[in-house]
């Protein structure tokens, strides 16, 4: 990435506030003529960040922390930052620089006064990456926190992304869009980007210096020092020593020192005389969900904003209106406009979309998310409703309609993104095609591993099933006998060996993490001997505003293509195909659910894990328990967090998920206890908090909300599938079909899925220390 020296951002807020599904009803007027979309703002870097003297003898040597021999810096404290960087001589003269000479403390004036608009979102979200804070200072440097800064060799943003490493993370650059500019998935995706180097490295100097001038640059340059060095080749390298062999870009002998300076005065301003810094008013934002396509117009109207406001929220939007596609998109706004927000613009969409877009378009529905707490809704609050809800009768109990038995939808396969002539079952199995004037039909099968932490990269693993051959009339059943030897295969060759892999991968992100011995004991009790997932273990904590649903064995991580070879045609024999590779990895029979069970890892005074063991859940009803587990733990509105939280205030954290596999369901939550509250008072509040919800089921308004919360948590995961290694084209897929399944889910469906997900038959608590 280039550094440059430009301003601004923010990032992704907390989940809130969800307002009630509203139907929008046509009124008259017609919109205003849409605002002109604003020109290519090239904002070109200022003067990098220069020394007068740029290289003396001796600018890398370790500096003791406590010793500061350089004069003018007396009293400074350079150990305040959390950074854990070595001190080195260059560092201090950028302390001084930015500290005391007159051109470098305007330099630093005019970064932190843009840092105030949006530090507290990025230390948030550092905070809960369990990162160092200090980092976001790397912004500083690289852009001056400005989103519209774009550098002459193509970076662009905040974080200064080239167009090839934010495809890499999942951030899409197009003639509509440059979310490199979004404040808050350029800061999602520079974050998940760090977080890689550092799980590479070790080290975050290291971790910075690659984020600069890349990892191939970084790994010859550390080849090159160990040869210079003498040391073997897992012998570690320091960066100051890359520095010193002068193996590094000069650009990147800087930035590293550059962010650790910055970092140091920020910390002592008020000994340099910078705390008189005028803060700028804080960017405080709300997401909402809103249909892909709909124009900027209605929606800074219904926030009662400026479009030129909307666009400062949203700097990656380049036309004037959201980009075209299926589902929702997330629209940033800022948080004291959400209310409203959500209340006026589905009418004002629908009546946008009167004159823009065909009359049977449907109905706008937006949903929202904010960084704000919101109070929670109380289980039998009286609540705005639709007029129906989706798929239920209006006391929320009735039966979802039953489409005419005569209208079936045609079945059909999807081209696969990027496999040329290979197309896709709703499952995720590849069919390849290969077209052969013959009578007979040879089918195969393959599944390769691939590794979900590191973007679906190749393990090397490769299983076959070897050719058969089939008539024509008899290919139907020769694909349902391939399908059963492939489960089989799945089952018992290729998930065990990906479960390995998972567990070793995991256990360095525990290292970080913590909670390690908690999640191997749950783990343990509920895949136990026999269990099909004997050896998985679950994912754990990762961010309390995220990853409601995990995948503690990610199926697409199993890369599984069919070849057929031979006269046939796919359209004819769809509807076959994705019959015979539905579920390939459904288990032959169910397995037993782990019985209750209650341990104790360490002392088990500090933190609480209770987790539900359910049998697998079949498709048809995976949106009911999203639902479900929605209003017992959503991390804001969940039955849970308000006992644990807003309530009695008995819990410093409370995470939850909700982990799916074909082999099983586990839904977890984590818990830790607030001085003066005890591990047993946080399990008594989740035992009654549970008891209460199965005895007297979800309100009519918490099912509506949590329909909503699911559309956000939908649409945030599609946004960010290529960041968690998620294949977007499944995760697209997925989406569709839970979206479509959770119109027609009833209250009464709701209630039934918790029940099965919360049997207190199968809990399991796990007290640790």
């Amino acid at each position: 990435m280039a550094s440059v020296s430009t301003k601004s951002a923010g990032l992704l807020g907390a989940l809130a506030a969800a307002g009630a599904v509203v139907t929008a009803l046509v009124v008259g007027g017609r919109p205003p003529p849409p605002a002109p979309p604003p020109p290519p703002e090239e904002v070109q870097p200022s003067t990098p960040l220069t020394l007068e003297e740029s290289d003396i003898e001796g600018d890398f040597e370790l500096v003791d922390p406590d010793v500061i021999p350089t004069a003018g810096l007396e009293g400074v404290v350079t150990t305040l930052s959390d950074l854990p960087l070595p001190l080195t001589q260059r560092t201090l003269r950028y302390v001084d620089h930015f500290g005391a000479s007159e051109k470098g403390r305007k330099t630093f004036s005019e970064r932190y006064r843009k840092a105030s608009r949006f530090r507290e979102h990025l230390e948030q979200k550092l905070h809960d990456l369990d990162f160092p804070e200090d980092v976001m200072w790397l912004a500083a440097i690289e852009s001056g926190f400005n989103p519209q800064a774009t550098s002459p060799a193509g970076a662009a943003g905040l974080f200064q992304f080239m167009p090839e490493t934010a495809e890499r993370f999942g951030l899409s650059v197009s003639s509509v869009m440059d979310e490199r500019r979004s404040i808050t998935k350029s800061a999602d995706a520079a974050f998940a980007y760090l977080g890689f180097l550092y799980d590479t490295y070790q080290s975050w100097d290291l971790a910075l210096a690659a984020y600069n001038c890349g990892e191939g640059r970084l790994a010859d340059a550390l080849a090159k020092a160990r040869a210079a060095l003498g040391r073997a080749e897992e012998d570690p390298v320091a960066f100051h020593e890359l520095a010193e062999l002068r193996l590094l870009p000069r650009e990147t002998m800087n930035f590293v020192p550059q962010i650790h300076a910055f970092a140091i005065v920020v910390h002592n301003r008020e000994l340099l005389g910078l705390d008189d810094i005028e803060p700028l008013p804080l960017m405080r934002f709300a997401e909402i969900a809103v249909p892909a396509g709909t124009r900027l117009a209605p929606i800074a109207r219904a926030a009662d904003i400026s479009i030129a406001t909307l666009r400062e929220y949203n700097p990656d939007l380049l036309t004037d209106r959201l980009p075209a596609g299926q589902g929702d998109y997330l629209v940033n706004i800022p948080a004291d406009s959400l209310e409203q927000t959500l209340a006026a613009l589905p009418a004002l969409v629908a009546r946008d979309g009167a004159h823009t877009s065909p009359p049977d378009r449907e109905p706008a529905r937006v949903a929202s998310v904010s960084n704000a707490e919101i109070a929670p809704v109380a289980p039998n609050a009286q609540k705005r409703a639709p007029s129906v809800p989706d798929g239920s009768a209006p006391d929320g109990k009735g039966t979802a309609p039953v489409p005419s038995a005569d209208v079936r939808p045609k079945v059909t396969l999807l081209p696969a993104p990027l496999r040329p002539g290979t197309f896709m079952t709703e499952s995720g199995v590849f069919i390849e095609l290969e077209r052969a004037e013959s009578a007979d039909v040879e089918i195969s099968a393959r599944v390769d591993l691939l590794d979900p932490t590191k973007a679906r990269a190749p393990l090397g693993q490769t299983f076959r099933l070897e050719p058969r051959t089939v008539k024509l009339p008899e290919l139907d059943k020769g694909l349902s006998s391939l399908s059963r030897d492939l489960s089989k295969l799945l089952r018992e060759d290729a998930a065990p060996k990906l479960r390995v892999h998972l567990a070793g991968r995991r256990d360095k992100f525990y290292d970080r993490t913590g909670f390690e011995d908690m999640f191997r004991d749950l783990s343990d009790r509920a895949f136990a001997k026999g269990h099909p997932m004997k050896g998985a273990l679950l994912v754990g904590p990762t961010e309390p505003a995220d990853d409601m649903f995990l995948e503690p064995e990610p199926t697409w991580a199993l890369d599984t293509t069919v070849r057929i070879r031979g006269a046939v045609d796919l359209e004819e024999h769809a509807e076959s195909i994705q019959a015979a590779f539905a579920d390939p990895f459904a288990p032959a029979r169910l397995p037993a659910l782990a019985p209750a069970a209650h341990a104790v890892v360490g002392d088990g005074d500090r933190h609480l894990l209770v987790g539900w063991v359910a049998p697998p859940v079949a498709k048809k009803k995976e949106a009911a328990f999203h639902l479900a587990f929605m209003i017992a733990c959503h991390n804001k509105v969940g039955r849970l967090h308000r006992a644990l939280r807003h309530e009695a205030s008995i819990a410093a954290r409370a995470n939850c998920s909700l982990e799916l596999a074909p082999q099983a369901a586990v839904g977890w939550v984590l818990a830790s206890p607030a001085a003066p509250h005890t591990v047993a008072e946080a399990e008594k509040a989740v035992d009654d908090a549970i008891t209460k919800l199965l005895k007297d089921g979800p309100s009519d308004a918490e099912v509506s909300v949590a329909r909503e919360r699911l559309r956000v948590e939908l649409a945030r995961e599609k946004e960010l599938a290529t960041i968690r290694g998620l294949p977007k084209s499944l995760v697209s897929a997925r989406n569709t079909r839970l979206l479509e399944d959770m119109k027609h889910v009833s209250r009464t469906e709701v209630v039934s899925a918790l029940k099965v997900l919360f049997s207190s038959e199968h809990k399991i608590v796990v007290a640790g220390g």
